[in-house]
């Protein structure tokens, strides 16, 4: 009885089509907001040098899978909530639903990237991150980001009964059970994107944190006097140049960019959970609507995290918005503007 009321309340919701163009103005606002700051994003790491380095590379890349979310997901799935009787071209459904999962994967791929990098940052001498992390590894790694969902993608369209449309009961596109029109998505694609992924970031950060708390602990016992060589020779000698020599804050700057990352991963974690497991477990057809739009609105968020609280982003994000490129932090200079 209760499931009956909960999906008749959410047919009324859905058959006002002014209630559907509130929330297709959410969604213009998001899309809005992610494009600009996505784009921001991009453009600092190709304006500045001091930016390329590996852990960057996959901030570069995350921001990428973000800005298809918001240039192109999001407006496809706002047209197909104000599409009456179907109007939507199939062809457009089924792109805006194919980059939704294969941007959606991607970005878990890309904090699993960053985890894992930020924890070899701190815990490995300097010539094994440089090996690890070098440019023919930290770029397959970055194919490998969009690989695994495109595969998961291709797996799933064969071994099961399903197919890219809009879903019956909310007019988004999704993979849909190909006779009932319902949101259907198999064990195969949630395997692909979740178990590994979570278990390394949770492990990597929670190792991290271990050995920041640690190093803390011995820094103040120790009066201070510690001072601890991170691989920020690493980074610099991604970009091409040598340090001119070690900064005193130099931990303190690594701990920071470490905990904006953190925020990100947990920003993913707060905005997919409840999406995904509307999908693992039994639907509540009455929250999925807002679990889609939570899920969605998550590729906005990240710039506005790097903007607040990113040390090197900050700077850069500054120096664009003023207009100001020449103060821009190693700026790269391009012949065809000379």
């Amino acid at each position: 009885m209760d499931e009956q009321d909960n999906e008749t309340c959410c047919q009324s919701m859905f058959s006002s089509y002014s209630r559907r163009q509130g929330i297709v103005a959410l969604i213009a606002v998001m899309a809005i907001l992610g494009v600009f700051g996505n784009c921001l994003v991009i453009a600092a790491v190709t304006l500045s040098r001091k930016l390329r380095n590996p852990t960057n590379m996959f901030v570069f890349n995350l921001s990428i899978a973000d800005l298809l979310v918001c240039g192109f997901v999001l407006p496809g799935q706002a047209t197909a909530l104000l599409a009456v009787d179907n109007s939507m071209p199939d062809i457009m459904c089924s792109l805006t639903a194919v980059l939704q999962i294969l941007s959606t994967g991607c970005s878990i791929n890309n904090l699993a990237c960053i985890a894992i990098n930020r924890y070899l940052i701190v815990s490995c001498r300097k010539a094994t991150y440089l090996k690890l992390f070098n440019r023919r590894r930290t770029s397959l790694a970055i194919i490998l980001t969009w690989l695994i969902p495109a595969c998961a993608m291709v797996v799933q369209q064969v071994v099961g009964n399903v197919k890219l449309d809009r879903e019956s009961m909310f007019s988004y596109c999704s993979w849909v059970d190909a006779k009932t029109s319902d949101a259907k998505i198999k064990p195969v694609v949630v395997g692909a994107f979740l178990p590994v992924q979570f278990v390394l970031i949770c492990f990597c950060y929670g190792r991290l944190f271990y050995r920041i708390r640690t190093h803390t602990r011995r820094v103040q016992h120790l009066g201070g006097a510690i001072r601890v060589a991170t691989v920020m020779e690493a980074q610099h000698r991604w970009a091409g140049h040598r340090p001119a020599g070690h900064r005193p804050n130099q931990n303190q700057h690594q701990i920071k960019v470490t905990m904006n990352l953190f925020c990100v991963v947990c920003s993913f974690v707060v905005c997919f959970t409840p999406y995904i497991f509307l999908f693992v477990f039994k639907r509540s057809l009455a929250f999925t609507l807002v679990a889609g739009v939570l899920a969605l609105g998550n590729s906005c968020i990240n710039p506005m995290l790097y903007a607040a609280k990113h040390p090197e982003f900050k700077k850069v994000f500054h120096c664009i918005i003023r207009g100001k490129f020449a103060q821009i932090p190693g700026r790269v200079t391009f012949k065809c503007f000379n």
